[in-house]
Parts: C-alpha cells; sequence; structure tokens
C-alpha cells in the first residue's frame, strides 16, 4: 500500500524514440529487473510529434523507482536522457501540470530528484530541479488545453490513449478522443474522384487506404478501417518518400502516387530503407530480405555506397573470426582464440534470416554442422543480446563491452523490420537498450570502437581510417 508523502522525478536515460518508450520501459522492468509492472506512476514521453502522460501503476500501488521510498511516493519518469541536455519547455509545462493535478489530491507534496535518495545522477545532472519548483509557484492552474481536429478546445489530459477533463480527478473517464470524433467518417464531396482521409477517420474507405499500403511494404499496424498513429506513421513516410508535402493527409496526389505505383505492371514493391536519428541514436530500418554481407577488406572512409560495419575479424590478417553466410554461401567462419590458440568450443550470438523470411538469432558454435547452410539468405555472428554474457562468448568485456562506438543488429518482430542502430558513448548494457527502446525482439552487438563504420541513405554517420575486413550492406 502506497501512503504518498513526496514525489520523485526520475528519467528514462534514454533518448525518446517518440513512439512510445513506455512500452520498452515496461518491457525493461519485467523482463530483465523481474518486477511485477513499469516501477513508475506516471510516464511523460513524446508520441507522434505530442507529448503525453501514460499512467503506470495506480497511485495507492507501491511504486519500484526509489530505494527505500517506494511506498511513500509517487515515480515521474521523464523520458530522455537529462545528464547529456535539459528537458525542452514543453516537458517541463506538462510535467507542472501533472505535478499541480497530483496536488490537487494530496496537498502539495515535496518534490525530489530519484539522486536525492541514491548515488545516481538521475534524473540527470542537466535536469533543472530548481527552475521546475519555481514553475510549480506560478498561478497555473495545470489544465492542459487540447485542441481538437474539428478546433473545438477542451481541458484534458490524455492518460493511456483516453483523454480526461478534471485534473482534480484523474479517474473519472470523460470520452477517449476517437469517440469525440466519432462522426468524423470520410465523405466524398460532389465532382471529386477521390476520397480525403486524414487522421481520426474511420470506414471502408480507410481499410482501403490500409491494404494498398501494405502491399507497398508501407505498414500501418493493421487494417481495421481506423487512420490511428499506425496509419499516419505509414502516410507520413509514404509521403516523404515519394517526395510529397509531409502532412498525413491522403488527397488527390498521394492517391495517384499510391495507384501509380500499385497499376506498374511486373514491379517489384518493396520500402525504402528508413533512417532516423533519435536522440544520439542513428537508426536504419530494412526488410530481412533486403540484408547481404561481402567481404571488402577497405578503409572505412573508402567504402562507396550505404554500409555498415559488420562482425569482429583479425587485425593481423584480415581474416574473420565471425560467422557470415550470404545467399546459402559461407563466406567466414567462426574462430575463437583463447590464451593464443585457437578454439572452436563456444557458442556465440548469430542473427539469421533464413531463405523463407523468418528470423532468429542462435547461439551457434559451427554453423556448417548446426545449420543447413543453403537455407540462409544472411547470417552474421557478433555476441548475443538477450541474454547479454560477454563472458559465456569468451568476449572480454573491458575489450568489447567498454563505453564506445557501438553497433547493434536487431529485429522487431511487430512491423518485420531489421533495425540497425549506432549511437556513440555505449556499453554493450547500453547497446542492449537501444534495442529495447527500439522495440526489438532479438538482435546482436557487431565490432564497434573504431571499427564503427556507417553510412545510411547517403548520409555517413562515420567512417574511420581502419580497414574493415566485412560488412553488411542492404538493396536500396
Amino acid at each position: 500500500m502506497n501512503k504518498p508523502n513526496k514525489i520523485i522525478i526520475h528519467h528514462s536515460l534514454t533518448d525518446d524514440g517518440e513512439v512510445r518508450d513506455f512500452d520498452a520501459i515496461r518491457r525493461y522492468h519485467i523482463n530483465v529487473n523481474g518486477w511485477k509492472d513499469i516501477g513508475y506512476h506516471y510516464v511523460i514521453e513524446k508520441i507522434n510529434g505530442n507529448y503525453e502522460i501514460i499512467k503506470g501503476r495506480n497511485e495507492n500501488e507501491e511504486g519500484a523507482h526509489t530505494l527505500g521510498q517506494n511506498d511513500t511516493s509517487i515515480g515521474i519518469c521523464v523520458v530522455g536522457n537529462f545528464d547529456e541536455y535539459e528537458p525542452n519547455e514543453e516537458q517541463l509545462s506538462i510535467l507542472v501540470k501533472l505535478i499541480k493535478d497530483i496536488w490537487n489530491r494530496y496537498g502539495e507534496l515535496p518534490i525530489y530528484g530519484h539522486k536525492d535518495f541514491s548515488n545516481k545522477s538521475c534524473p540527470g545532472i542537466k535536469f533543472p530541479i530548481d527552475k521546475l519548483k519555481d514553475m510549480l509557484k506560478s498561478n497555473d492552474d495545470g489544465v492542459l488545453k487540447i485542441k481538437l481536429e474539428n478546433d473545438n478546445i477542451i481541458n484534458a489530459i490524455k492518460i493511456n490513449e483516453e483523454y480526461y477533463v478534471k485534473l482534480s480527478d484523474v479517474e473519472n473517464l470523460i470520452k477517449p478522443l476517437e469517440v469525440i470524433r466519432e462522426k468524423q467518417t470520410p465523405e466524398k464531396e460532389e465532382g471529386e474522384n477521390y476520397m480525403i482521409l486524414k487522421y481520426g477517420m474511420r470506414g471502408e474507405e480507410v481499410k482501403k487506404l490500409q491494404e494498398k499500403l501494405n502491399q507497398l511494404r508501407y505498414n500501418t499496424n493493421g487494417i481495421d478501417g481506423i487512420f490511428g498513429n499506425g496509419t499516419l506513421t505509414a502516410v507520413k513516410q509514404f509521403q516523404q518518400d515519394n517526395g510529397l508535402v509531409i502532412d498525413g493527409i491522403v488527397g488527390e496526389n498521394t492517391w495517384k502516387i499510391i495507384e501509380s505505383l500499385l497499376n506498374k505492371p511486373n514491379q517489384k514493391i518493396k520500402n525504402k530503407p528508413i533512417y532516423k536519428k533519435i536522440g544520439l541514436t542513428h537508426v536504419l530500418e530494412v526488410d530481412p530480405m533486403d540484408l547481404h554481407a561481402e567481404i571488402i577488406k577497405e578503409r572505412g572512409d573508402k567504402i562507396k555506397g550505404d554500409f555498415v560495419n559488420g562482425t569482429f575479424f583479425n587485425y593481423t590478417n584480415y581474416t574473420s573470426t565471425g560467422n557470415i553466410v550470404v545467399n546459402g554461401k559461407l563466406l567466414g567462419k567462426q574462430q575463437i582464440y583463447k590464451n593464443g590458440k585457437t578454439w572452436d568450443y563456444v557458442k556465440r550470438g548469430n542473427f539469421i534470416v533464413y531463405k523463407d523470411g523468418t528470423v532468429a538469432v542462435k547461439m551457434i558454435m559451427d554453423i556448417e554442422k548446426e545449420e543447413d547452410i543453403s537455407k540462409i539468405h544472411f547470417a552474421i555472428s557478433g555476441f548475443n543480446m538477450f541474454p547479454l554474457d560477454l563472458k559465456a562468448e569468451w568476449f572480454n568485456p573491458k575489450e568489447v563491452g567498454y563505453q564506445t562506438w557501438r553497433t547493434v543488429l536487431g529485429y522487431r518482430k511487430s512491423d518485420n523490420k531489421v533495425i540497425i542502430a549506432v549511437r556513440p558513448s555505449s556499453t554493450a548494457e547500453r547497446g542492449q537498450q537501444t534495442l529495447i527502446n527500439l522495440g526489438c525482439d532479438i538482435g546482436i552487438g557487431l565490432d564497434s570502437g573504431g571499427s564503427t563504420n556507417a553510412r545510411f541513405n547517403g548520409k555517413t554517420i562515420r567512417t574511420t581510417s581502419r580497414v574493415l575486413q566485412n560488412i553488411i550492406r542492404w538493396e536500396v
């Protein structure tokens, strides 16, 4: 039973992915920490361009966020890494509104940072706790104004995808936004050849749009006839890829290009790899069957085209020390060194894309004996991220797991995407957290440090003069 007498502020120590970091944090707390649920009572994060408050544990439920204080506090996590940068004004403003709402129920509880009860820097060395307290002294009533698509303004707060009108009574549900918008069905105006579709609409025309986008391999997160966040993201990405105005509204120009692509005979429809920068992390999303690897033996800053560094290799003779398979052919085989001698009886993490499209990470010692190479489209080895145990794979944590530029390779089952992520100042554990934040179910760590070289969609992320033995490429 929680009896709050204080509010404790945290940061996630991760960059805001602008998707739904709450789910990644919750998975980490449950799967890695072994807790029954997310440890916080509230999480503030940015989703599709808007900051939202997501409710975690009930306020009367003991949290799991600050040792020794969990039964006498309300824990709030603001998504971001405030050891590296300050929260912006919008984040602080919505945090103030939430705190004032809590005060309406419990009185003016004192505000603390996690660091006040531990030896951690949380909520970050750059988090302005004094500024937050000054903002709380203002006369703002703690009401968040929400502008609806029909231009109506309501005083509300969004928690767990639903809107509440009274901040002084968060449990009183009024209506979710989609119910408010339930009359917004698409209508074709007289003389129009194309139905204009936009966020919040429902119906068969939306369902047809979703079917066409998925046929073009733009994932809408389901075909349900509801123009929600998944469809909005798919539409904006399609517009960006095809040189359209990126407004998320499907009008005549967007419809024409969708139809023209679908009507081209014998066209192989595929997604262009998607590059995005989330905080410090450079992310590329690519279809699994588009991956391939090559032996290159070339300086990273001399390699042309899009690529990322591959698996580990011997710097003396530039031979691969990991498995590399491309289209059923073994290009490199795992070699394990211990005490200066070659050993071959330890299993290491291997990222495998089979020719039938399935993706797996397996612990493998001898890939020729343990797998049918002819059935593999792409495979490369590194170290397994789930679970992460460098010593078990005979990697020296001081040589492989230290803080540096790091490359990780993951797979997100929800939309069948391979995730290639490159990030500076990352330990092996931080690399694991990056994959979790990006929604990956499985993944491996690749060679890092001076070997980290990458170019995504023509943008050079990082190159060095180190000669790389092997690299990963993808179809564009």
